[in-house]
């Protein structure tokens, strides 16, 4: 499963299930699938990034 991680700038996060994001002007959008999940600025951004777990098995 992929999330979608980001570090603000006031110490909170996000970390919600993410296919995929998008810069688009000045605000990050994070997609899973074609359902918009988080709708950021990008100037809370401190990081983010998406990652994927693998399973025990492999």
């Amino acid at each position: 499963m992929k999330r979608f991680i980001a570090i603000l700038n006031d110490q909170s996060y996000v970390n919600v299930a993410a296919t995929r994001m998008e810069l688009v002007d000045n605000a990050l959008h994070v997609w899973n699938g074609v359902e918009l999940v988080a709708f950021l600025d990008v100037s809370v951004i401190l990081s983010a990034h998406i990652s994927e777990r693998k399973d025990n098995d492999g």
